[in-house]
């Protein structure tokens, strides 16, 4: 069983066992209505969790890229090939409601068959990406005009007005039935099954999600609670092993100009998770008593300009170096009861992303470029994440703000970032003499971390490698040194370690 499904089964188990034991002490009644079928899950997944899932701790790759939902089979098989050859287990989809939905509304918009809605293209990169065997993460966002609140400020983002929580969790009604692993494929069979659900994108800016302020009150974690606690009910209706991932933050917030656009990510988790205080976490009563309903808590930490050591400068902002300041306000909001949840949630990195020169000047050198990426796997790893989702697959194009992001150029070519990605290895040198080998295995078999002598490479360490399994020692290593590691015929970048 690889480590993407472990994370699934065992993540499934404490939603399921959460319904059960949280949400039978109140709530609507489509929550409790829940409640057999839920301690059905968790004795249904009870048994089918391996002695594996007691593994060592590994850290699993994503990827997000509008290109596999190309018209063209050519260029989505071309990439699909390329997220293969790069260990990746799971596609971050977008789906932008207000696209599939249209206008005007649908009839029965908690019905995935009513004709208004437009699944061809979903329903095809699931099917592919499911016969790669690759899971599939659906990202929601975008409200259609009709699910928007009215009057929307001239200027104001198209589906970020005050999303109606009530439509939108029809739509997770109907998005979690089609893919329920059940619902008629149109080609033929059935659809396959879909359990990750971020619900929102970067809802602490208003891009997204706005107002973020409306009388001096900042409103933007409440409108967020409402819509996905809406969404994540319905969605958990279907299936209660579904699995509902966010928040999903901006990096960055603050007051831009007159308009108080951004809240920043930390102070909007709290007051999500209904805490009181930075410094000494206290739980609150969460308005109406509306606990914020996840499995999994995502961050978008990037640094924007920055190495993966760089922290914040505010506070309450949190880049890649600050991903221990999230585990700390998520696991306060465990002990304070102030999320709807179950046991420890696993953390993930649903987007993050360096920009290289070439194509653009503003990026960093491509060793750089690769060794970042690497190197923040490391660095999220030692901090107890268990997915980190790269966004782009290739470069788009010139003109365009993202344009320099991808792990292989607009035209195909690899940059040293896709083997970095694929097989990260990392050397962090902890004192003159100590350095710790840390690395991603692609591949099952004997794997060797050597040293460069001269025009050859000694063998330093062995380690027993799995496929997507992490391999990490702690070694004595004086001076400069260039080291690499090997297996199956694989190798890393070479890392390039200072004397210290």
């Amino acid at each position: 069983m690889n480590s993407l499904l472990i994370v699934s089964v065992l993540v499934g188990l404490l939603a399921a066992a959460r319904l059960v034991a949280g949400l039978a002490r109140g709530g609507s009644n489509r929550r409790r209505a829940v409640l057999p079928s839920a301690l059905a899950g968790v004795l249904a997944l009870a048994a089918i969790v391996p002695a594996q899932a007691s593994a060592a701790r590994t850290i699993s790759t994503g990827i997000a890229d509008g290109v596999f939902m190309d018209s063209r089979t050519s260029v989505r098989d071309q990439w699909f090939d390329r997220a293969q050859e790069g260990n990746i287990s799971l596609l971050r989809v977008g789906v932008n409601w207000s696209f599939i939905a249209g206008t005007p509304r649908p009839a029965n918009p908690s019905d995935p068959a009513d004709p208004g809605y437009n699944w061809t293209a979903l329903d095809r990169v699931v099917r592919e990406a499911s016969a790669r065997g690759m899971q599939v993460m659906f990202l929601t966002n975008t409200a259609p005009r009709w699910a928007e609140g009215n009057d929307r400020p001239s200027g104001t983002q198209a589906g970020s007005w005050k999303p109606d929580p009530a439509e939108f969790g029809r739509f997770g009604d109907a998005l979690a039935t089609r893919y329920s692993g059940s619902y008629p494929d149109p080609l033929g069979g059935v659809l396959p099954r879909v359990s990750y659900y971020e619900t929102w994108n970067e809802g602490n800016l208003d891009f997204w999600i706005s107002p973020q302020y409306s009388g001096g009150k900042n409103t933007g974690p409440e409108l967020y609670r409402k819509l996905s606690n809406a969404f994540a009910e319905n969605v958990k209706a279907v299936h209660t092993d579904n699995l509902i991932v966010g928040p999903a933050l901006a990096p960055f917030g603050g007051v831009t100009g007159e308009r108080r656009e951004r809240t920043r990510p930390l102070k909007f988790m709290r007051d999500l998770f209904c805490l009181k205080g930075r410094k000494k976490l206290k739980p609150k009563r969460c308005p109406g008593g509306d606990k914020y309903i996840v499995d999994i808590v995502s961050h978008h930490p990037i640094t924007v300009t920055g190495p993966p050591t760089q922290k914040a400068f505010h506070p309450d902002d949190a880049t890649s170096g600050d991903m221990g300041k999230v585990k700390r306000i998520v696991r306060a909001a465990e002990r304070g009861n102030t999320i709807v949840t179950s046991g420890r949630v696993p953390l993930w990195v649903s987007e993050y992303w360096y920009r290289s020169k070439p194509p653009v000047n503003a990026g960093v050198p491509l060793k750089k470029h690769a060794r970042w990426i690497e190197q923040s796997l490391y660095i999220w790893w030692q901090q107890g994440v268990q997915m980190a989702i790269y966004n782009l697959i290739r470069d788009r194009p010139s003109f365009d703000p993202e344009s320099a992001f991808g792990l292989y150029f607009r035209d195909g070519e690899a940059k040293p970032a896709a083997q970095a990605f694929a097989f990260p290895f990392v050397a962090d040198r902890r004192s003159k003499r100590k350095v710790v080998l840390w690395g991603r295995s692609p591949a099952t078999g004997e794997l060797a971390v050597q040293r460069q002598q001269g025009k050859r490479w000694k063998t330093i360490a062995r380690f027993d490698a799995t496929d997507g399994g992490v391999f990490t020692k702690k070694v004595k290593l004086r001076g400069k040194a260039k080291l690499r590691a090997e297996v199956a015929g694989e190798r890393s970048l070479v890392w390039s370690l200072g004397k210290g």
